[in-house]
């Protein structure tokens, strides 16, 4: 076997910040995807209402990828194991990872007008993210394009399902792991990818949500917000940009009032499209 297929569902509050090898190409380069911390970015009373809402940062896989046996015998298990993430950075290396995102990832920069500080691509310990994942390989594939908002005049489609894709190049995934605060840490355990109809292939799932919204079985029935109101957890991103950075807010929409870019969708359990989507930078 010579490598696989990856795909990795990123759900909830997860921030993809790209940093171009080319500044004047910006097409390929790394992708960072930060995990706030969700006690922040926020004034006044949405600030001690977010202060209430632990999330968690945590990897989900199938037990079927810890078997190293031959790939003819590898299957899915259907019973999940996770990793927790809080305080790491995972990272799998390559030769440049593709910086376009599906439009249903809303890039914050044109409301920021700034980067995000790019001290959060370094290890400052836990603080303003809990935890990052950075690759220098895949692209984005896929999305679950959420429901609509309404944002800077318009009403648009704001993803919480974003997939993330690598042709891995060997027969096993092991991240390299660091801690952010530049201390000793456990890496995930090395996985294997199972047979697929013939075919190598490795599915994860991140999650950065609350304990409410993590997968569940039966799947937790999203509490629906009023139109006009903000989702609860957004303002967590502005604390990626520097000090004073004005915080924009969108505002719900309906769930079916717009139309969506026509990416690949993706479905899975977990999360909420009312409160914790993904964004981009820029």
């Amino acid at each position: 076997m010579a490598g696989f297929t990856l795909h990795i569902d990123f759900h909830g509050l997860c921030m993809f910040a790209a940093v171009p090898s080319q500044p004047d190409d910006g097409s390929t380069g790394v992708m960072h995807v930060l995990f706030p911390q969700a006690a922040g970015g926020m004034d006044g009373e949405m600030a001690g209402h977010m202060a209430s809402m632990r999330h968690i940062a945590a990897l989900y896989f199938d037990c079927g990828y810890l078997n190293s046996g031959d790939i003819a015998t590898r299957t899915i298990v259907g019973f999940e194991t996770q990793v927790p993430l809080l305080g790491q950075i995972l990272e799998l290396p390559g030769s440049g990872a593709s910086l376009k995102m599906c439009p249903d990832v809303l890039g914050l920069r044109s409301a920021t007008k700034v980067p995000v500080d790019t001290a959060l691509f370094g290890k400052q310990g836990l603080g303003r993210i809990v935890a990052r994942m950075t690759f220098a390989t895949g692209s984005n594939t896929a999305v679950d394009p959420g429901y609509c908002w309404s944002w800077q005049g318009s009403v648009r489609r704001l993803a919480y399902i974003i997939r993330w894709t690598v042709e891995y190049p060997a027969d096993s995934l092991q991240f390299t792991c660091s801690a952010l605060d530049g201390g000793n840490v456990t890496p995930p355990p090395q996985l294997y990818p199972v047979n697929n109809a013939g075919k190598p292939e490795m599915h994860l799932s991140v999650y950065h949500v609350t304990p409410d919204d993590l997968p569940l079985t039966p799947p937790a029935v999203p509490v629906p917000l009023p139109p006009g109101a903000p989702p609860m957890h957004f303002g967590a991103f502005y604390q990626l940009y520097p000090p004073g950075t004005p915080v924009t807010l969108p505002t719900f929409d309906s769930v079916n009032g717009c139309a969506d870019s026509g990416c690949d969708g993706v479905s899975d359990l977990g999360a909420s499209p009312y409160n914790c989507m993904g964004v981009g930078d820029p």
